[in-house]
């Protein structure tokens, strides 16, 4: 039997981390993937922040082997007690039919739940939190390498605690940041932060 999670996980792509720093927090839907949030839609889900058991999970694989940069957010346990918050046993991936997502929120059921997930049941679970999650719960910010790092340091964006963990990131090939610096240069210039770039994925 596993342990309970060491934190929770929110998956980000690299480009839309400044955005989600300079607001303070993880919004539902701020930035979604056009597949993922009808899926969200359909299943009555697209109004909360969505967060994994594990870092590593089956999104964040297929990003990182086509080559995206992406980060993780590492979020305190105790989040799981927030006013709201809810388990699901699935990942939205997995959808088939609605009544299957409907959130556990009960702190009797949420207990049950955990320990089914340790005994190795509902691998692709998730954490909801409705709305939004600020970042002062987050205990931790992976990224994959320094050069990450650095562009990130480039905009002077309060973060938490940042932790370069190559090993907590599936293998990859590596990321070419030339449009993320031209895209901090631009910032700079402007003398603000600029949107984010457009995602080249979905």
């Amino acid at each position: 039997m596993v342990p309970d999670p060491e934190f929770y996980w929110h998956t980000s792509p690299l480009q839309f981390v400044p955005a989600i720093l300079s607001s303070g927090a993880l919004v539902a839907s701020a930035y979604p993937r056009p597949r993922a949030l009808a899926r969200r839609r359909k299943l009555g889900l697209e109004g909360v922040v969505h967060l994994s058991f594990t870092a590593r999970t089956p999104l964040l694989t297929d990003k990182c082997q086509r080559g995206y940069p992406h980060v993780l957010f590492a979020f305190d346990p105790a989040i799981a007690e927030l006013p709201g918050a809810g388990y699901l046993k699935w990942n939205t991936m997995r959808w088939a039919h609605r009544e299957e997502f409907i959130p556990i929120v009960d702190p009797a059921e949420k207990a049950t739940f955990r320990a089914a997930w340790r005994a190795g049941s509902y691998p692709s679970a998730e954490l909801l939190i409705p709305k939004q999650l600020a970042l002062n719960h987050a205990t931790a910010l992976y990224l994959a390498s320094q050069a990450e790092a650095d562009w990130l340091m480039r905009l002077s964006l309060p973060t938490p605690p940042m932790t370069i963990d190559p090993e907590r990131f599936p293998p990859g090939p590596p990321h070419d940041l030339t449009a993320f610096h031209e895209w901090a240069d631009s910032c700079e210039r402007a003398g603000e932060l600029l949107p984010p770039l457009e995602a080249v994925f979905d």
